[in-house]
Formats: structure tokens, C-alpha cells, sequence
């Protein structure tokens, strides 16, 4: 890594790419193995409600930090991520308690009645991996494009081990979602360690 020389852009599509090529192939291993329509059904309402509480307004942030970032001197970079990670974090707060708290009429909602894959869980995994996105946009206005491709390699790698092969194994949806949350848990760890060097209250 130390020899390739890449741009912040193609540092953040590499990542992209990564992510998705990464979702992709859990869907595969999934529908390949013997987890079932049933459970596959529930992974993906899981996903699909974390996202709908979390998608807009969590890339609403991180598009207006990169903007500003460029704009601000070191010191005012690491106050600008601080303050994404205090505004990340109180929303995530909101998200989890409101997703955790009335489970009942969001699945009325959006998923006809139909029950919640582990709320509490998801609630865990809102809290978690809604701040830890700001990860890769974190490196970017440090210009770390190589961490960024580091940190996609290590952390989507865990991702389709962890989360692709249990079924292969014999186990269930709740060890899936545990899987996914206990990721979720290792990226916030990784978000604490980038916010210790890169950013200041």
C-alpha cells in the first residue's frame, strides 16, 4: 500500500465498491445456503428498517462535512468531526429509542404487521453503526486515502465471514444479526480510535 499512490475520490469509490461488492456477495452466500426465504426475509427487513431510520439524515451530515472540511485549517477539522460525531451520535440516540420504543407502529407501517427481527438488537445496531459511518469521510478530509481502502479490506472481509458463512454452518437468523451488530460494535471501536487523532472538542 505504501508504494500505491491514489486520490481521496478514487479512495472513496474504491470503498463504495467494496461495500456493495461485499453486500452482494452475503446475499448470495444466504440465498445459497439452507437459511431459508423465511430468515433471508428477516435479514432484510432488519437492514431495511435501520436504513429507513437512518439513511437521510446520517449522509445529510457527512455531505455537509466534506464541503466544510475543505474549507477549515487543521484545528477547525478536528472540531468539525467532533461536532458531526456529538450530532451523529444524538440522532442515532433518537433513532434507536424511537425504533426500540414503537416497534409496533413502525412495523404496521413499513412492514404490514409483521414482527421486528430482535428490536432491541436493532435499536444496538442504529446506536452503533449510524456514527461509525462517518469513518471513511473522516480519513477523506485528512486525506488518509489509503487507510480508507485499509479499513474497507478489513472491515467488509469481516463482514461476509461473519455474517455469509454461519448459514453454511447451520446457524440462524439471531446469530446472522448478532454477527452484524458485533461488527457494527468493532467499527464504532475503530470510529472511537479515528476520533482520538483526528478530531477535538
Amino acid at each position: 500500500m505504501k508504494k500505491i499512490n491514489i486520490s481521496n475520490v478514487k479512495a472513496l469509490q474504491l470503498f463504495h465498491l467494496i461495500r456493495y461488492g461485499a453486500f452482494l456477495l452475503i446475499g448470495i452466500l444466504l440465498s445459497k445456503s439452507d437459511f431459508g426465504k423465511t430468515n433471508i426475509g428477516n435479514y432484510e427487513t432488519f437492514l431495511l428498517i435501520a436504513g429507513a431510520f437512518t439513511f437521510f439524515w446520517v449522509n445529510g451530515f457527512l455531505k455537509v462535512m466534506m464541503p466544510l472540511s475543505s474549507e477549515k485549517n487543521d484545528t477547525e477539522k478536528k472540531i468539525l468531526v467532533f461536532n458531526t460525531f456529538v450530532l451523529l451520535s444524538f440522532f442515532a440516540t433518537v433513532a434507536a429509542v424511537f425504533v426500540l420504543f414503537l416497534n409496533q407502529p413502525i412495523s404496521n407501517f413499513l412492514i404490514n404487521g409483521n414482527e421486528i427481527p430482535m428490536p432491541l438488537l436493532l435499536a444496538l445496531y442504529i446506536f452503533v453503526n449510524s456514527p461509525a459511518l462517518m469513518i471513511e469521510y473522516t480519513y477523506l478530509a485528512n486525506n488518509k486515502s489509503k487507510s480508507i481502502i485499509i479499513y474497507a479490506i478489513i472491515i467488509f472481509t469481516l463482514q461476509v465471514v461473519a455474517v455469509g458463512l454461519p448459514p453454511f454452518w447451520g446457524y440462524g437468523i439471531k446469530t446472522i444479526i448478532w454477527a452484524l451488530a458485533s461488527i457494527s460494535i468493532l467499527k464504532y471501536i475503530w470510529l472511537i480510535t479515528v476520533l482520538v487523532k483526528y478530531s477535538t472538542a
